[in-house]
């Protein structure tokens, strides 16, 4: 590799600037994921979005820059106002209700114990001793057998 010299160059990533379009397209998102929070029924939901679609078709023609921004930020407001305190979050997403939840593991698994600073003891402990506790506290560590 001594042959590649290849410049190393820093790239600082900019906040590029959305256009109008998709300005509209996150916000009809963020409207259609609203409604749905506060509806969970399909049927009533998709009356909802129905009627989420004819608002946001009746402006779609609308070319003043000035008229677009304002009814960006009249949208914006709407659904800051209509914010669900509870929004739906799937189960195993960050914020569910099984995020991070803790398993025990199956009597087959091998269990390691970290002694130290990364020096590892691993024991395969039978089925009739997983009543007992894992982790040895009377013990001191120069007395446990690391081989």
């Amino acid at each position: 590799m001594s042959g590649l010299n290849i410049p190393l160059q820093i790239v600082h990533l900019q906040a590029v600037p959305k256009t109008h379009t998709q300005k509209v397209q996150r916000l009809y998102r963020q409207a259609l994921r609203l409604s749905a929070d506060w509806y969970w029924e399909r049927a009533q939901w998709r009356e909802k979005a129905l009627i989420i679609r004819e608002h946001f078709e009746a402006n779609r023609h609308v070319q003043n820059p000035k008229e677009q921004e304002a009814l960006l930020e009249v949208t914006e407001m709407l659904l800051a106002k209509y914010h669900h305190p509870q929004p739906f979050k799937y189960a195993s997403a960050p914020g569910g209700t099984k995020w991070e939840r803790n398993i025990p593991f199956p009597e087959e698994v091998s269990v390691v114990f970290v002694i130290g600073w990364g020096r590892l003891l691993t024991s395969h402990l039978p089925s009739h001793s997983c009543s007992t506790t894992l982790f040895p506290t009377t013990t001191p560590l120069n007395e446990l057998s690391l081989t």
